[in-house]
């Protein structure tokens, strides 16, 4: 979800679907997020925003995660949290299907959460494995 700067932020043709006109904007807004398919035991990642990739900012960025997934540890699955600090906002939902890892600035839309999700989907058969090959 990440390009240099003046770079487009698309991928080469062929590796991704297209991103419908009005998202990227949107998700260009995103921190960090993550994906995780239990079943297939896969995940995917986005980089970092930049001024976040201190080792101080990351290790702040996951270690809220882990707060909101326990801060879920008692509730029946599907659930999502939202919490917000200062300065950013951390979503996590969990459902069998997927746990999802959202980390965004403070303020913006909660609509960035239903688009990275529409966006995973579109991707899914770029970002995962989903047919494993037989041998």
């Amino acid at each position: 979800i990440e390009a240099a700067e003046g770079e487009e932020r698309s991928a080469p043709r062929g590796l991704l679907a297209p991103v419908p006109a009005g998202q990227g904007r949107l998700l260009e807004g995103v921190i960090h997020a993550a994906y995780f398919i239990p079943s297939l035991q896969q995940y995917f990642s986005s980089a970092i925003a930049p001024e976040y990739r201190t080792r101080r900012q990351a290790k702040m960025l996951f270690r809220n995660y882990g707060r909101c997934r326990m801060l879920l540890k008692n509730a029946k699955p599907p659930s999502q949290i939202c919490i917000a600090t200062d300065h950013e906002c951390f979503y996590v939902s969990l459902a069998a299907e997927f746990h999802m890892y959202l980390a965004v600035p403070r303020g913006i839309s909660t609509g960035v959460i239903g688009q990275f999700y529409q966006w995973v989907k579109a991707q899914e058969a770029h970002i995962f494995l989903l047919h494993m090959p037989c041998w």
